[in-house]
Order: C-alpha cells, then sequence, then structure tokens
C-alpha cells in the first residue's frame, strides 16, 4: 500500500502525529519528491503540530478538572451518561444562571 493509501486508512490522533512528522524534504520514498507532495507534506505539518499541542493542553486541563469534579460534586457523576465533561458544564451553567435551575425540568432542558 502506497503512503497515501496508508494514511487515508488512519484515525485523526495517528494522522496528527504522521503529518506533524513532515518535513520539507522530499517526502517518504513513496511518492517521490515533486514540488506538489513537498508543499502538501509542509501544509500538513504544521496544523497537525498545532492539534498535537492542543490535544496535550487539553489533557494537562482534563485532570485537576476532573479532581475538581471528584473533590466537591461528587454526586454529579453517579448518574449514568454524566462524565466530568458534562458536570463541569452544569457547575457553569449553576454559577452563571442559578435561576435557570429552579425545577427538574429546568434542569433537564439544559
Amino acid at each position: 500500500m502506497r503512503g497515501a493509501a496508508r494514511r487515508a486508512a488512519l484515525k485523526n490522533p495517528a494522522l496528527a502525529r504522521t503529518c506533524a512528522r513532515f518535513d520539507d524534504s522530499t517526502g517518504d520514498g513513496t511518492e517521490g519528491g515533486d514540488a506538489m507532495v513537498q508543499a502538501t507534506r509542509i501544509t500538513l505539518c504544521l496544523p497537525a503540530h498545532r492539534i498535537e499541542e492542543l490535544s496535550g493542553q487539553n489533557r494537562d486541563l482534563e485532570r485537576p478538572r476532573d479532581r475538581l469534579v471528584k473533590c466537591h460534586f461528587p454526586q454529579l457523576l453517579t448518574p449514568v451518561g454524566i462524565g466530568p465533561d458534562s458536570a463541569v458544564t452544569l457547575l457553569i451553567t449553576m454559577e452563571d444562571n442559578p435561576e435557570r435551575l429552579g425545577s427538574e425540568a429546568s434542569f433537564a432542558a439544559l
């Protein structure tokens, strides 16, 4: 399978890692060194680096956020389908708009 076909089969995280390893060299040996291939690889490399950087920052934010929710509002994590992301969203909404959570129906509407 050629390089481009292998990359087409990759899931997004693996594709971003692969593209982040691109440089302005002549390619990976399977596609030749023409200018179009080089331009494509260079163009894919920068956003792939940014995706990896943002993914790392997101992982760094998840740990303290999860710890805060588990420590202060563990009851939000017990219902089925409510994870740390949803719990934090609910807490932010409660803080800014406590009147929106006056009943179970208004809570469900969120």
